[in-house]
């Protein structure tokens, strides 16, 4: 259990002195109904509620004086300790990284959100971009070691970022993530000594945005590649849209919770996802259900009469990744028949047995784009329903 919880030393001073035996207890699910000092009764123990992942049982029970009075000197306390900016952001992420897919949309489109009183406090962080990183251990790690390689993660974040370091976000069930800030000046003592991929135009060929997103890019797959030598462990990376003022701290905070929610569908290049390196996926992400299921109603109009009603249940793995190579080649068959390491005749045979599957030719600008659309939109839907299903609900003890 994590030990600088700051109520844990005032419950046991006051246990002592109270006479009452206090166990905090670990809930089985993150409880987000309950607010901090609230009371209820359960198999005839008192409980306090303390914060989202904890609660107190007391024994024996207190009456309703020491109830009171404790809650009282509890949240007395905890105004006095206002949180550091660090411990507020890492606090906020959690809660938006642990909300459902159908929640966070609604908030991406302008909805509620969890609570931001104290952002007006949160220092400004300047301009860059806040990431999470998602560490994956081996299943043979013990409690103990995983612990340890907490803290290894941690400081190779530091090493390569310095002060961006926030801190760490519990997941719902197991897992955390790590949450860093890059700042400008990280991507400006990098340039050039980051090295440039063979085939790619100089930095200073493109425009700024694009050269600091390449070098945003090349500081994170540096950052993984140390974790992967010198901690042994893989990771992956989501990171938010670039903040240019505190005014959008909460939009490059909410887009990387988003791009962490759905880097399924948007995996990114060697475990790297860049909300801004792909807006047709920021577009993807947040068309309203009902206007994709009227796009997927009108697509499937031009299948043939015998293909299954989803386009994409006709097509096998082969055919769907010839698909995505041909749109990646730019509609050029050789070339995407290069990508696939296939003889140019073996892809055109493909792409003719997807138009008679679908319906669609898809050397075809238009009906290109209207496929994979369907393909990327069915897959979004259908993955969201199934994180829906599969999200746990608060539960009490």
């Amino acid at each position: 259990m994590k030990t600088d919880w700051w109520w844990q030393n005032v419950l046991s001073e006051w246990s002592v002195n109270a006479g009452h035996e206090v166990e905090i207890v670990p809930y089985s699910q993150l409880q987000k109904q309950r607010v901090f000092g609230e009371w209820w009764l359960n198999s005839g123990s008192w409980n306090l509620h303390l914060e989202s992942r904890f609660y107190a049982r007391f024994n024996p029970n207190p009456d309703v004086t020491l109830r009171r009075t404790l809650t009282w000197m509890l949240c007395l306390l905890r105004q006095s300790r206002r949180p550091s900016p660090e411990v507020f952001l890492t606090s906020w992420v959690e809660d938006l990284v642990n909300l459902s897919v159908q929640d966070l949309d609604k908030a991406v489109a302008g909805g509620e959100l969890p609570p931001l009183s104290g952002m007006d406090w949160v220092e400004d962080y300047g301009r860059g971009w806040f990431a999470l990183i998602s560490p994956i251990y081996p299943r043979t790690v013990m409690a103990s070691e995983r612990l340890e390689l907490r803290q290894q993660v941690g400081e190779v974040a530091t090493s390569f970022l310095g002060n961006g370091f926030v801190g760490w976000i519990n997941l719902e069930g197991p897992g955390e993530e790590a949450l860093v800030f890059i700042e400008d000046g990280v991507l400006e003592e990098g340039e050039g000594i980051w090295d440039l991929p063979p085939g790619e135009p100089c930095d200073d060929e493109l425009p700024k945005a694009r050269r600091n997103l390449r070098l945003l890019r090349r500081i994170l797959g540096s950052l993984l590649d140390s974790l992967r030598q010198d901690v042994l462990v893989t990771a992956q990376v989501v990171v938010g849209a670039r903040l240019d003022s505190t005014s959008g701290l909460v939009h490059s905070l909410l887009t990387a919770a988003l791009l962490q929610h759905k880097r399924h569908l948007f995996p990114g290049v060697h475990g790297i996802s860049i909300w801004e390196e792909n807006p047709l996926n920021i577009l993807l992400q947040s068309l309203p259900a009902a206007g994709v299921r009227w796009f997927l109603n009108a697509a499937a109009l031009d299948a043939p009469p015998l293909s299954p009603a989803n386009l994409e249940a006709a097509l096998s793995e082969e055919l769907v990744v010839s698909l995505q190579s041909l749109i990646s080649a730019n509609l050029n068959v050789s070339e995407a028949a290069r990508l696939l390491f296939v003889h140019r005749n073996t892809l055109i045979h493909r792409l003719d047995r997807i138009t008679e599957l679908t319906g669609y030719d898809v050397r075809n600008f238009q009906d290109a784009l209207t496929l994979w659309l369907s393909l990327k939109l069915r897959a979004q839907a259908t993955a969201d329903t199934a994180q829906s299903d599969k999200a746990p609900h608060p539960t009490h003890p």
